[in-house]
């Protein structure tokens, strides 16, 4: 793979397509793709793709795009100076890609790169869980787990040549700057 800047390292999320041996890593850069913002959870929207209802975030021609969900409409507003706890809210974000035969030919296993994703959250592929970091708390609320630099492996057999559906779950309170994909 080939060394970034850190900047653009901390704010890009990707594809991973490992081959065998020496060779290096090919990668898709997924914030050349849209993104679409849904507040809630149903499990049939992490495999289909966007449209009525969804929020669109564009496409980012530098390699570098932040879905943090306190800067969509869905973000609760907090009073000022407030120190009440909200409640943990829910929302998907989807990301269309399209994959060639080309893309998949060689590559014998797959990742997603994060840069940074928190709160709680959970990797979708195709409708199929890849990877849960929604932990509860004893009082049921999402613990702080926003983490930075994540690769989750991906199930190589859900991958098509043609589009591909990745899906994030995200849960946390709105106003937390840490909710969401960086």
């Amino acid at each position: 793979m080939q060394a970034r800047p850190l900047t653009s390292c901390l704010a890009a999320a990707g594809l991973l397509f490992l081959t065998a041996g020496s060779l290096p890593a090919r990668e898709i850069d997924l914030t050349q793709h849209d993104a679409y913002v849904r507040r809630g959870f149903d499990k049939s929207w992490v495999s289909l793709a966007p449209g009525e209802g969804w929020l669109r975030i564009a496409a980012s021609s530098n390699g570098t795009r932040a879905v943090r969900i306190q800067d969509t409409q869905f973000a609760r507003k907090r009073a000022f100076l407030s120190l009440k706890q909200a409640p943990d809210e829910h929302f998907v974000i989807s990301i269309p890609f399209t994959l060639t035969d080309a893309d998949l030919a060689g590559a014998r296993a797959y990742a997603l790169r994060l840069a940074h994703i928190g709160l709680g959250w959970e990797v979708y592929l195709n409708g199929t869980l890849q990877k849960s970091e929604l932990t509860e708390s004893p009082d049921g609320s999402i613990m702080n787990r926003a983490q930075r630099g994540v690769i989750v492996p991906l199930d190589s057999r859900l991958l098509k040549s043609g589009q591909n559906i990745l899906a994030l779950r995200i849960a946390g309170d709105s106003a937390n700057e840490d909710t969401g994909l960086f």
